[in-house]
């Protein structure tokens, strides 16, 4: 992903915030949505469209 393992570690404990950019790259990674990493549904695939996800 380009994003070092202390960079990450950094996320995890809400030291830092990351941009859209790299939600977008982790949610690629990880195989699930935006929205699924950040709370606002339980289902996984629910924002997996890429025209939605420019558009954020």
């Amino acid at each position: 992903m380009g994003t070092s393992g202390d960079i990450i570690g950094r996320y995890e404990r809400d030291e830092v915030t990351p941009s859209i950019d790299v939600v977008k790259r982790l949610a690629d990674e990880l195989g699930t949505t935006v929205g699924y990493l950040i709370g606002e549904t339980k289902e996984a695939q629910f924002l997996k469209d890429p025209t939605l996800l420019k558009r954020f």
